[in-house]
């Protein structure tokens, strides 16, 4: 079947719709939430009629009615909420043990969680792990993982998360900063995805899964561009960190006072960036006062 014969077949569809609303009370317009409801039963007529004519056999998977179960079953759609992030975790622990070793697998295993905690970053984790014998493609895998398991787990059960004592208030204070972050900086609102990808790469301390989260959800973002953002953003970073800290190591071991003079080249333009950034925003500030 051709798309032009499949658009015909809708448009007919789609005519008789309108026709069976209308014919429901002649003379007169039906109820919109009559309307709404008829239209919601010949949508999923349409939908079954469609895979039907392209050969796909219908199935409630395919066209989402498994959503409703979750609904029905708040305490089933939890379960699975907190219990698949938790499963990526372990599998992830296991084969790093394995493919590892005892020896090397706690210090990975130590270095993931001090990710989380601040104030360790990407940009010291990985690094230290990649000098301490760790493969650098591997470290850069691990600390990726971790900010796409962080965000599962917060884009699940963010108000699970708040309602706990201690990493609940934690949470309140950075969504105070946050939203105070988002104002200062408008390009945000405008951005959307890059600018979550963007803040999830950048090598500031905590798990960027968690971040960038918590102020993708006070832009308003859906839930699979938010959680595409952070992975985009977290391979980014954690890789491009891996391969500078690779880059540079082959400088060391070539040359001390090469790797040091790059070093040294890399931490003025950092200072200058910073220092340009801070002179701007006090010169902004005011003015936009």
């Amino acid at each position: 079947m051709t798309p032009e014969q499949g658009a015909g077949i809708l448009s007919l569809i789609l005519n008789g719709m309108v026709y069976n609303i209308l014919q429901e009370k002649p003379g007169s317009c039906p109820g919109i939430h009559h309307v709404l409801k008829q239209i919601k039963k010949d949508v999923r007529r349409i939908q079954k009629i469609w895979l039907h004519i392209t050969c796909v056999p219908y199935h409630p998977v395919l066209s989402m009615e498994h959503t409703k179960i979750f609904k029905d079953h708040p305490f089933l759609s939890r379960t699975l909420k907190l219990a698949l992030p938790s499963a990526l975790v372990a599998a992830e622990l296991v084969f790093l043990y394995f493919f590892l070793g005892p020896a090397s697998f706690f210090i990975v295993a130590g270095l993931m969680v001090a990710y989380i905690l601040p104030p360790a970053g990407k940009e010291t984790v990985i690094p230290a792990g990649i000098l301490l014998g760790i493969p650098w493609w591997l470290m850069a895998l691990s600390i990726m993982m971790i900010d796409i398991e962080t965000a599962l787990f917060m884009g699940w059960n963010f108000d699970l998360a708040l309602k706990i004592p201690v990493l609940g208030r934690v949470m309140e204070s950075f969504i105070e900063k946050a939203d105070q972050f988002i104002k200062d900086k408008t390009w945000l609102k405008k951005l959307y995805f890059t600018g979550i990808v963007v803040l999830v790469m950048m090598p500031v301390m905590g798990s960027g899964g968690i971040r960038g989260t918590i102020i993708g959800n006070l832009l308003g973002m859906a839930k699979i561009p938010l959680f595409l953002a952070i992975v985009t953003g977290a391979f980014i970073g954690c890789f491009g960190i891996a391969l500078a800290t690779v880059f540079l190591q082959e400088l060391f071991l070539r040359s001390i006072l090469l790797g040091t003079a790059v070093v040294a080249g890399i931490i003025i333009i950092a200072f200058t960036a910073w220092y340009l950034r801070k002179a701007y925003s006090a010169s902004y500030s005011p003015a936009k006062k």
